[in-house]
């Protein structure tokens, strides 16, 4: 079995046996543009593969590995557009720059509405502030744009061309009910936000 963690300072990634062992651990830094405050998608899907084919070429050849979990920055994501293409770099967790499209979302949708539908404070870390943010200042990226992805669902789709999230991940987006367990239509529609932005949820 083998383990990915995308973290904000390094990629890791582990082997483990079906005893529970950990047989092999690779990990190199995470790519990114401290400048900006972006991580490159390109450089970013180099450097998992580098780490996932370092940790596996240190496995005996006979051994095959039978599944891959994933995980990562969840309030991290990137616009695609609709044959594929990144249209932006991911945007730092911790970059402030939707602070205020998260104060205007907090001024016209409030606070307590948002946690009772989403079980978060209003934060521009989350993906929500950070649409708002594209629509303003990015608008041929935001209309261009077909799904937003959070880096996990970025390494599923990249590994196996499907668009899926997890219900941990879209909960770090503000944009998902968690009573409902699905994206909230009034949260969307309040933000001129397309309905099927977001990957189907699990």
């Amino acid at each position: 079995l083998l383990g990915l963690d995308i973290g904000t300072s390094n990629i890791k990634a582990a082997a483990v046996g079906t005893d529970g062992a950990v047989l092999e651990v690779s990990s190199r830094p995470t790519p990114r543009r401290m400048a900006e405050m972006v991580h490159d998608p390109v450089e970013m899907w180099s450097s998992i593969c580098s780490v996932l084919l370092e940790l596996t070429a240190k496995l005996p050849a006979a051994t095959r590995p039978v599944a891959l979990a994933t995980a990562s920055m969840g309030e991290t994501g990137v616009p695609i557009s609709e044959s594929g293409e990144i249209l932006y770099p991911f945007i730092f967790w911790h970059d402030k720059r939707s602070q205020p499209q998260a104060e205007l979302w907090r001024q016209n949708f409030g606070a307590q509405e948002t946690y009772q539908r989403t079980g978060l404070p209003i934060h521009p870390m989350y993906s929500l502030p950070k649409l708002l943010w594209l629509a303003e200042n990015e608008p041929s990226v935001f209309y261009a744009m077909r799904r937003w992805l959070c880096v996990e669902d970025f390494v599923i789709w990249r590994l196996t061309g499907a668009e899926a999230t997890s219900y941990p991940i879209a909960s770090r987006t503000m944009c998902f009910n968690l009573h409902q367990r699905k994206w909230d239509e009034e949260i969307l529609s309040a933000a001129g936000i397309p309905p099927d932005i977001f990957p189907q949820a699990h």
